[in-house]
């Protein structure tokens, strides 16, 4: 359930009253505060891998037989 709960505040899936379980349950639960910080950082490094430049091609006119 904890994963569950990390991922769905990750993506933001969850409503009021689930974000009030979630922000209780990290400042009750050490380790699950941990694991959502790891989990946020994950998601941070894999947005930031997204390629926003592609390299220049060079592309010649084909020519007729």
């Amino acid at each position: 359930m904890n994963n569950q709960l990390i991922s769905m505040y990750v993506d933001d899936e969850l409503d009021l009253d689930e974000k009030i379980t979630f922000v209780e349950t990290v400042h009750a639960d050490r380790q699950f505060k941990d694991e959502a910080v790891d989990l946020l950082r994950q998601e941070k490094r894999i947005c930031a891998d997204v390629a926003d430049r592609l390299p220049a091609l060079r592309i010649e006119k084909r020519r007729s037989a």
